[in-house]
């Protein structure tokens, strides 16, 4: 028998020798899977989304606003929008006790501006008396979230809801004004002034403005003074020029008229309307346009342009005339 040689040469290596687990094939199964999870999520899309977005949000957008800890068991609960923009805040027993005291924990001035509002709406025979006892009417209160020029978050007052006589009324607030509106009711609306002389024109006087006077100079043939806003007498001021009438007329407005003669029944805390009689401008002197009332309006501490307050625009005083670049007087 002839023995065999067994073959030592080296055999052919593949050029590309593959590192690593080698490469799976996905099974049609696992594709079909992702497929039919893929279109059950599109199509059902808009109920996943709400989900979603408060996981991913689930820091409130303003931190320090949120719904406060109860002082007691009795204490309401506010209710908060998903976004934390709005709140709610039902009161069945009205703004006593426990309401003024949530409205408060959930922004400082909220109940006050709630008293106001309903104040404001009753003066106005916008809302009737109750069947309730006063105070204890069942509100729903709603509050908005807001951002001062500072970046500071708040809330204030934007919606309130309730009952009387009348039915069911709710007065809401748009964003950015301070009118309040029921769309049967009609809108609580600051009056306009009115001018306290009348058949007369505003003067601006160049001079005072010059010097920073804010001072409302009405001119006019009559001499009857009438208040400009519905409030009461502050105070009645004896000067060397008259007599100065100081009233206030709310929203922090207090307008000063003089110098004039007062009216009777002109005195510290009666109450005027718009239109009211004052009293009288002293006589002018002879030669000169007409009667002169001079009226300072103040609101919160600050003189405001009497141009600007009563919406119109003020006559520019006539310059004197000069000879041969000196003033005139007119007098010899």
């Amino acid at each position: 028998m002839k023995p065999t040689h067994a073959d030592f040469r080296p055999g052919k290596r593949p050029r590309f020798v593959p590192s690593g687990k080698p490469r799976r094939k996905l099974p049609l199964i696992r594709i079909a899977l992702l497929i039919g999870v893929g279109l059950l999520v599109y199509a059902r899309f808009d109920d996943y989304w709400p989900h979603l977005r408060k996981a991913a949000t689930a820091v409130a957008p303003w931190s320090g606003k949120t719904a406060p800890a109860p002082a007691h068991s009795g204490a309401l609960e506010p209710v908060w929008a998903r976004d934390s923009s709005r709140v709610t805040l039902a009161c069945a027993a009205g703004l006593e006790n426990d309401c003024c005291a949530a409205l408060e924990s959930l922004d400082q001035g909220l109940c006050g501006e709630t008293q106001a509002l309903l104040a404001k709406a009753r003066w106005k025979q916008r809302i009737s008396h109750s069947h309730a006892p006063a105070g204890k009417e069942a509100l729903l209160l709603e509050a908005r979230a807001i951002v001062s020029d500072l970046g500071d978050w708040g809330l204030e007052l934007s919606g309130l809801r309730g009952n009387d006589d009348a039915g069911v009324y709710l007065f809401r607030r748009a964003a950015g004004i301070s009118t309040w509106c029921d769309a049967a009711r009609g809108c609580l609306r600051d009056p306009l002034p009115r001018t306290p002389l009348a058949q007369g024109h505003l003067q601006e006087d160049a001079e005072e403005a010059r010097h920073g006077g804010m001072n409302g100079h009405w001119v006019s043939g009559v001499r009857q003074v009438l208040a400009v806003l519905p409030g009461h007498v502050v105070s009645v001021d004896s000067t060397p020029s008259g007599v100065t009438v100081t009233v206030y007329h709310g929203r922090e407005i207090y307008a000063e008229y003089g110098p004039l003669e007062p009216a009777h029944g002109v005195r510290s805390g009666a109450p005027v309307k718009a239109g009211s009689h004052l009293g009288d401008v002293l006589a002018s002197a002879a030669g000169t346009e007409g009667n002169v009332l001079t009226v300072r309006i103040v609101q919160a501490g600050q003189s405001r342009d009497p141009a600007m307050f009563w919406g119109i625009q003020a006559v520019p005083v006539p310059e004197p005339e000069s000879v041969d670049g000196e003033q005139f007087s007119g007098v010899p």
